[in-house]
């Protein structure tokens, strides 16, 4: 249409064929009248359960001793997902179902909120470096497939970003395909200064799960320090002690740990460890009377392991629950966490990718220089100690009051090449970062909610780039899109996910040919 009509500018073509307006500003007026609804996904859809025997020699692994089972289970119709009901925690070896007696289960410790969920009949075992692994190799399995889609809530809609009015896809749209730099780009926005946002999407359009992405990578690898949110960020650690008792559960109850009666300080390397007197044993065996002199712990199986958060216990709740205090080389101040001195391991990653496939090959004379943003502002909490909770604003946000936002709150985290008009940071070496946690929420994603259809969904776990939560076990949470779809907060910076790098093309960009489908991904003139 647009070839066929004389436009060639990108963004022309996007705004016009949103409805086949005749110019440029009646499709940004039609388009101003769509609101979108997120206290849903989009598309909105309702689902069904799916269940089938599987009788597998490879198994469906899992390194949970002990997982929660129950004797009933709810199916949540309008998200897809389930709980389990009469619940309560059983080995492996107790939670094998017969005939008679069934156990259902999501596989570990959860018990609400699955997406998929096991009846299990036959369990085998095996030990990888001294962890035992589980084979569920009979199940029945319980997921769920979408029986009815409101596909309305789909295409362009209007918002504002630092620069001006943008213009985002969201649903299950299926003409934001784009062919650049020998890479399939699905468009994620045009941006309030004309760019056009791209988020990688493999080599070819039939492209799914890891061919969507550039490999895997943490985001982090230091997951107890507040300062890992950041794409880039600060090392300036002191030793910080809690001055309040807290709960730590990130415990095994059948791993035998070191515990000491006093404990050691390294300032060259920043870690703990246990000294005077030691014993080993599991939780139960050392603090299963409610009292102990072995009240410092790494939750270390080496004697002399060491570890950046020592755990003091000041009382035993259960085999995988205490109350403690911490002692952890933390950074000194909320404002060092930022001073982004460091680039993030995912950083690395992405930069690295776009030196040698954008950069080398001379793209980069393509690519406009825009925001990443990287929102480390606070909701609640402190932001650098363990003292309580930290919530960064993104958190009020997305679950909260379910608004997303793409303006960057603090120009410290506006991750540009350069700095203009008292927008970016310069803290950039190539234009290019990840899509934020709002974008992914404009794009059709919610907070726990399953969802399959909309254009994001990749069938992996892959990160954004927006913090979500520095909590009491000492772990910096990154938002991420799940295998199912949703949007997920508790995702530790270490964990290994997929990495899709997020560019933005020249607001002048022209195209050639194509119309944004599967078929006809828009091709770019190059000049």
């Amino acid at each position: 249409y647009c070839t066929n009509e004389g436009i060639t500018k990108l963004s022309d073509c996007l705004l016009i064929t949103e409805k086949y307006s005749n110019t440029v500003d009646e499709a940004k007026e039609y388009i101003s009248t769509k609101e979108a609804d997120f206290n849903k996904t989009a598309p909105i859809s309702t689902y069904k359960e799916k269940k089938e025997h599987l009788i597998d020699n490879n198994g469906i692994n899992s390194n949970s001793s002990k997982i929660n089972v129950g004797t009933d289970y709810v199916f949540d119709e309008t998200i897809g997902s389930y709980s389990i009901r009469n619940y309560t925690l059983k080995t492996m070896s107790e939670a094998i179902s017969t005939e008679n007696t069934k156990y259902y289960t999501c596989g570990g410790i959860a018990v609400g909120g699955c997406t998929t969920m096991y009846v299990i009949y036959k369990v085998t075992t095996s030990t990888n470096n001294g962890t035992t692994i589980y084979k569920m190799t009979e199940v029945d399995k319980y997921t769920q497939t979408p029986v009815e889609t409101n596909l309305s809530d789909k295409g362009l809609y209007k918002t504002v970003d630092d620069y001006g009015d943008t213009y985002y896809y969201r649903g299950k749209v299926d003409n934001n395909y784009l062919s650049f730099a020998g890479f399939i780009w699905r468009i994620v926005r045009i941006n309030g200064d004309g760019s056009i946002r791209l988020i990688y999407s493999g080599t070819s359009t039939s492209d799914t799960g890891s061919k969507t992405s550039i490999g895997t990578s943490t985001f982090n690898s230091d997951s107890h320090d507040p300062a890992s949110v950041g794409y880039k960020y600060g090392l300036d650690k002191v030793l910080q002690h809690t001055t309040n008792t807290l709960t730590y559960d990130n415990i095994s109850a059948t791993t035998k740990y070191y515990f000491g009666d006093f404990y050691t300080t390294n300032d060259n390397t920043k870690k703990l460890s246990i000294s005077g007197n030691t014993i080993q044993g599991t939780l139960k065996e050392v603090w299963g009377s409610g009292s102990s002199n072995y009240k410092y712990t790494c939750f270390s199986t080496s004697a002399t392991g060491t570890c950046t958060t020592l755990v003091e216990i000041q009382g035993y709740n259960s085999p995988i629950s205490v109350k403690a205090k911490y002692h952890s080389y933390l950074s000194k101040s909320y404002e060092s966490t930022y001073t982004d001195e460091y680039d993030s391991t995912i950083k690395t990653k992405v930069d690295s990718w776009y030196k040698a496939n954008i950069e080398d090959k001379g793209y980069s004379k393509y690519l406009s220089d825009n925001i990443f943003c990287n929102d480390r502002s606070i909701n609640s909490g402190d932001g650098f100690t363990l003292n309580q909770i930290t919530c960064y604003s993104s958190y009020n946000r997305l679950v909260t009051n379910k608004n997303p936002s793409l303006k960057c709150p603090r120009q410290v985290d506006q991750f540009t090449i350069s700095v203009s008009n008292n927008i970016g940071n310069g803290e950039l070496s190539y234009p290019v970062g990840l899509i934020t946690a709002d974008e992914a929420v404009l794009a059709g994603a919610k907070y726990g909610v399953l969802n399959k259809l909309y254009y994001l969904y990749t069938e992996q776990d892959f990160f954004t780039m927006t913090p979500s939560v520095f909590n009491r076990n000492a772990r910096a949470n990154i938002w991420h899109i799940s295998p199912s779809g949703f949007l997920q907060y508790v995702t530790i910076v270490s964990y290994n996910y997929d990495v899709r790098p997020v560019i933005n093309l020249d607001a002048y960009t022209e195209i050639t040919s194509g119309n944004g489908t599967v078929s006809s991904p828009y091709q770019i003139k190059y000049n």
